[in-house]
C-alpha cells in the first residue's frame, strides 16, 4: 500500500479550494445526519466554539481532543456544531486533524480530499517520532487549531481506550516555558469534545444497523481548561538539561526552542539504525510490518513526562465523560 501523503501535502492547495472541501462536506454530513437522527442532537458547552472563532484565539496554539466512536466523527462532529459562516469562513480557523495515512492517503483521490479537508497523515503503530506528528508541532507552534483522536483507533465500547504519547509530545513540544522565572510562556489551549450516539449511526462491520437506531440522538460534550503548562514547567525544573528543556525553553538570544524532527533523530542514530530507519521511512512505501525497533529510543526522561500528560488528559476526558452522561443537554 502506498500513501501519497508526502507528494500532496507539498502540492500548493489553495486555502479557498479548503474551505470548500470542508465546508461542503460538513452540509452534506449534517443533512444526512439529522435525516438518521430526525434532527434531534444535543450539545452541552456550546460556548467552547464561540471561543475556536474569536480572533485572540490565534495568539496560541489550539489542541482540542475526542473519543473515536466511529469513522465519521470527523467531519461530522464539527459539522454538527459550526454554522455555515463558520465552516465556509476564514480558512486560517479551520482545523486540522490527524489521520490514518494506510486508510485516508491510500489512493490520489483520498490524499487529494484528506489534504484539502486538512488531515495530517500519521502512520499508527510506528511510534512518536514520524513526519506527522512533527507537522503536528509545527502548526501548533504556528498557532493553529490541531484536533486529534488520542485513543488512534475507533472505540464503540462503554470506556475510552488508553491515551497514546504522541498527544503528549505534540502538547509538550508546543509549549514554552521560562524556569528562571518559573512561568509558563505559552501552551496550547486544550479542550476535549466527547461524543455519544455516532457509533450507532456508523458501527464498525454492520453497514446496516443503523437503520435500527433512526430517531435516536447524538450528544456532543465540550469541556474546555485541559492545560499541562504546570505539569511541563515542573518536569523543566526537575531535569534543567534534558531532552525536554531543550525543547521548551528559549534560548539565551529569545529564539524559539527547536524540537526533535525525524530526520534530526535519524542524524543522532548510528550507520545501522539508520539504515533501519530509512527503509521504514521511505515516503511512499507504508507496506512495511510495524516494526518492534523504535525509530527513536525514547528517553526515561521523556517517558516519565508523556505518561504524566496522558495520565493527566485521560482523568480530564474521563470527568468530561462523566458529565455527558449525567447532565441534560441543549437541543440543536
Amino acid at each position: 500500500m502506498n500513501s501519497l501523503w508526502p507528494i500532496v501535502n507539498r502540492l500548493p492547495l489553495s486555502p479557498a479550494m479548503s474551505s470548500l472541501a470542508i465546508g461542503t462536506t460538513s452540509i452534506i454530513g449534517k443533512i444526512v445526519t439529522n435525516l438518521v437522527t430526525r434532527g434531534c442532537v444535543q450539545v452541552m458547552g456550546r460556548d467552547q466554539i464561540a471561543k475556536l472563532y474569536n480572533p485572540h484565539r490565534k495568539k496560541r496554539p489550539t489542541i482540542s481532543l475526542g473519543n473515536h466512536e466511529s469513522v465519521v466523527d470527523e467531519p461530522l462532529v464539527w459539522a454538527l456544531v459550526l454554522s455555515l459562516s463558520q465552516v465556509y469562513g476564514d480558512p486560517e480557523f479551520h482545523r486540522y486533524t490527524l489521520t490514518a495515512q494506510e486508510i485516508c492517503f491510500s489512493n490520489l483521490f483520498n490524499s487529494l480530499f484528506f489534504s484539502l479537508c486538512r488531515g495530517i497523515a500519521v502512520q499508527r503503530g510506528c511510534g512518536l517520532y514520524q513526519p506527522g506528528v512533527d507537522r503536528a508541532i509545527e502548526l501548533c507552534r504556528d498557532n493553529h487549531w490541531i484536533h486529534i483522536f488520542p485513543e488512534g483507533r475507533v472505540v464503540q465500547e462503554d470506556r475510552m481506550a488508553s491515551f497514546k504519547w504522541g498527544t503528549a509530545r505534540i502538547i509538550a513540544e508546543s509549549t514554552i516555558v521560562d524556569p528562571a522565572q518559573s512561568r509558563v510562556i505559552s501552551t496550547p489551549d486544550i479542550f476535549g469534545v466527547y461524543l455519544r450516539g455516532l457509533r450507532r449511526i456508523a458501527p464498525l462491520n454492520q453497514p446496516f444497523r443503523f437503520l435500527e437506531n433512526f430517531g435516536k440522538p447524538i450528544e456532543i460534550a465540550f469541556g474546555g481548561n485541559f492545560d499541562v503548562g504546570d505539569l511541563i514547567l515542573k518536569h523543566v525544573k526537575k531535569y534543567p538539561d534534558g531532552i525536554i528543556a531543550r525543547r521548551t525553553v528559549p534560548r539565551e538570544d529569545h529564539s524559539i526552542p527547536w524540537f526533535d524532527s525525524v530526520t534530526q533523530v535519524l542524524d543522532k542514530e548510528d550507520k545501522e539504525d539508520k539504515e533501519k530507519a530509512s527503509s521504514l521511512f521511505t515516503p511512499l512505501s507504508v507496506s512495511a510490518p510495524h516494526p518492534t525497533w523504535q525509530y527513536h529510543r525514547v528517553s526515561e526522561e521523556e517517558r516519565e513526562l508523556y505518561a504524566a500528560i496522558t495520565a493527566q488528559l485521560e482523568r480530564r476526558m474521563a470527568l468530561l465523560e462523566e458529565e455527558c452522561l449525567h447532565n441534560k443537554f441543549s437541543g440543536d
